[in-house]
């Protein structure tokens, strides 16, 4: 008694564990099970796609995402997860696009709003590039040690690569930040996030810069490097 056997959400989680556990059967049943009294609830692949890319699954996140706004196309939670999921797999043209968009349409949306603002600050950002990698920097640190990271993260490809056996597709994005702050919100959506001195989501990198460091500094070669060893890992 009390118990809702057709919880739609319910349904999405369990469809979940079944992804993550690569039982596709099990997974398809479940998500028709909880869009069963509602075929086009956009809350079902929100949330499918939302836990899978807490997993890092932002390829499938962002899947159920497109799938959620197929059903709904102002369901403005897959619009903001899209945006994420998207900038964090480097298709960052479309996923700045969602962001915008979003925050057109909900200005409290705080996410959304930091992120916007954050694109006015990387539109000043410099750019490092060569065919293997894309590295943006604040430009006073890209003409101090623009050159250096490149030439750190290219031994870092040549090596570990070549240690795994992997063959990377396309270039990998590196964004370094001289303030804490934007690099939480690129990161995280939010900004105050302490403790981290980069993150890697596959392709992309982000990483706060030697500028930003404190009484504790870090050495900002070996963390673009361990940052690279999760490219290779993920």
């Amino acid at each position: 008694r009390g118990v809702n056997p057709w919880h739609p959400e319910a349904w999405a989680c369990q469809a979940v564990v079944a992804h993550l556990q690569n039982d596709s059967a099990t997974e398809q049943s479940a998500r028709e099970t909880a869009l069963r009294h509602w075929k086009t609830n956009p809350r079902v692949d929100h949330l499918i796609g939302l836990k899978l890319s807490q997993k890092y699954r932002f390829a499938e996140g962002a899947v159920h995402q497109r799938q959620a706004l197929q059903f709904d196309r102002n369901y403005l939670s897959a619009q903001a997860q899209l945006a994420q999921d998207l900038l964090r797999l480097g298709e960052e043209s479309e996923g700045w696009k969602w962001a915008e968009a979003v925050h057109q349409q909900d200005g409290y949306d705080v996410a959304a709003y930091n992120l916007v603002t954050l694109r006015e600050t990387m539109d000043r950002f410099q750019t490092v590039s060569n065919a293997d990698f894309i590295v943006r920097l604040h430009p006073h640190e890209a003409a101090l040690y623009g050159r250096r990271a490149l030439a750190l993260l290219d031994r870092a490809r040549s090596q570990l690569c070549a240690k795994y056996g992997l063959t990377l597709e396309g270039p990998t994005i590196v964004e370094v930040f001289p303030s804490p702050k934007d690099f939480g919100v690129r990161t995280f959506g939010m900004p105050d996030t302490p403790g981290f001195l980069g993150v890697c989501f596959g392709r992309v990198i982000t990483a706060n810069s030697p500028a930003s460091q404190g009484g504790h500094p870090a050495n900002w070669e070996a963390v673009l490097w361990h940052e690279f060893c999760h490219v290779v890992t993920l």
